[in-house]
């Protein structure tokens, strides 16, 4: 039977969501897979393009509940936390350094440009600045890491998607690339707010621009899901995949058991039928 089921690759691991269960699994120091479940936020609005932006604030609440676990899993493994936590706090300064380094940069330069000719350009100079970080974030250990678990997660979803069962022998025979990866909204809502960020913004009245900025990234967002959601193959999709492409990368047997472990945790919470 097809279900259709959402995930996300996390430190170490993987996370599934199927209606309000998600499941979470890692590989500890040894290789042993580890896996639990819990109850999901969610998304109280369901009227279309504005559920995709509360979506985002269900989405980290859910995060930050699957690191909760994944922390308890840890130490039920007898890992240390320090290492990850020290990754993972020098990768969020590394990023933070180069936004900051970018910000200071560009207003630097748009001083000497007629406001409206620096409101053209900015979105393409963000979308420039984003895909390098991305670039950078991918091949860092912790990027690394996560790029195969998401690969994992992908293949093991298109299982689900098939009506097959999602275990190693049948995910490593799926694609790496998947429709409805974060990824394709996150990237199609920032290509729609740049190209308005240059095309609408700078011929706005300046003291309505902070606003109607606003109101275009999360319409943009707000349609970006809406796309996925429906199976959409246009814009979205194709430039989604591209980016996939840097963000996910071939898993390990070992990485595809934990992204299964997760789908039954999720589906199965009492145990697997």
């Amino acid at each position: 039977m097809k279900v259709r089921v959402g995930g996300a690759a996390i430190p170490g691991g993987v996370m599934m969501l199927h209606g309000n269960r998600a499941g979470v699994a890692i590989l500890d120091e040894i290789g042993m897979v580890r896996s639990a479940s819990f109850e999901t936020v969610k998304n109280p609005v369901k009227t279309p393009v504005l559920r995709g932006v509360t979506s985002l604030g269900c989405s980290l609440v859910t995060m930050a509940k699957a690191t909760g676990k994944v922390i308890r899993l840890k130490q039920s493994a007898g890992e240390s936390l320090l290492p990850g936590i020290l990754t993972a706090a020098g990768t969020l300064l590394a990023t933070g350094g180069v936004m900051a380094g970018y910000s200071f940069l560009w207003e630097k330069l748009a001083e000497g440009m007629h406001p409206r000719t620096a409101g053209m350009l900015a979105g393409g100079c963000d979308l420039v600045v984003t895909a390098a970080l991305l670039g950078l974030l991918a091949v860092s250990p912790m990027g690394k890491k996560i790029r195969s678990f998401h690969g994992a997660e992908h293949k093991t979803v298109h299982c689900t998607d098939l009506g097959i069962a999602p275990i190693p022998e049948n995910a490593k025979k799926q694609s790496r690339i998947h429709p409805r990866c974060g990824t394709s909204l996150a990237v199609g809502a920032l290509s729609a707010y740049a190209l308005a960020e240059g095309l609408i913004l700078p011929f706005l009245p300046e003291n309505l621009r902070d606003g109607a900025g606003l109101v275009l990234l999360l319409g943009a967002i707000g349609a970006a899901y809406e796309a996925l959601m429906r199976g959409d193959k246009g814009f979205v999709a194709k430039i989604g995949a591209i980016v996939q492409r840097v963000t996910t990368a071939e898993p390990t047997e070992a990485q595809l058991e934990a992204a299964s472990a997760a789908i039954y945790a999720c589906l199965y919470p009492d145990g697997r039928e």
